[in-house]
């Protein structure tokens, strides 16, 4: 076997024994990407009993924050988003402690996001109702 498929191969039994071991912790492999260094497998969430990960990559967007968490498992690089709701003045302050409960104001920006077919008009600027 030639260098190349002999890195694949090595690559894939990493993956399979790494897709194994969260599968036994409850966590759903969405994608698996063989590459250079490491593979690369893209879960759905961390499990409850799983070794944290660190904090790779921050964004926030229109009041919605997503950070990009990573791992090492089985010699596989392991990552997942998590998603959470900012309110108004939030953005840059330590996020609420309950996952479940949303902030109170949601601001206008989240306004449009729950409703997409919302057109925005004039009066819209000048502040009155549409």
């Amino acid at each position: 076997m030639n260098a190349s498929n002999v890195h694949l191969s090595t690559q894939w039994s990493r993956a399979a024994a790494a897709i194994a071991h969260l599968d036994a912790l409850g966590a759903a492999v969405l994608r698996v990407k063989l590459g250079e260094r490491m593979p690369v497998l893209d879960i759905d969430a961390a499990p409850d009993r799983f070794v944290h990960g660190v904090l790779a990559k921050r964004e926030t967007i229109c009041g919605i924050q997503r950070r990009t968490m990573v791992a090492t498992v089985r010699g596989c690089k392991v990552q997942w988003l998590e998603r959470r709701v900012l309110g108004v003045g939030q953005a840059l302050a330590k996020p609420a402690e309950d996952d479940d409960e949303l902030p109170p104001v949601l601001g206008e920006a989240l306004r449009d996001l729950a409703d997409p077919y919302r057109i925005a008009t004039r009066d819209d600027a000048d502040g009155a109702t549409p």
